[in-house]
């Protein structure tokens, strides 16, 4: 799977659990191969800190990612 699109925006690093990237492959093959556009990935530290974004620990931590979905946002974990 290509992890690119879940990269921190401030730096690019991309660090997803492991466990999570095999849910990914699964929900793309549920969804025929397909992913929703990413909305959320892995957020590096500095970048939570200068966004001054809250709530977002599991993205810190590579355990969550959120597609977007119309107007809302979907998580996946």
């Amino acid at each position: 799977m290509d992890t690119k699109p879940f990269g921190c925006p401030h730096c690019g690093a991309v660090e997803l659990h492991p466990e999570l990237i095999e849910r990914l492959e699964k929900f793309k093959t549920t969804l025929g191969g397909y992913l929703p556009p990413v909305a959320t990935g892995y957020r590096c530290l500095e970048y939570i800190e200068q966004m001054q974004f809250q709530n977002l620990p599991r993205h810190t931590n590579g355990e969550a990612v959120s597609f977007e979905t119309g107007n809302q946002y979907q998580r996946h974990a």
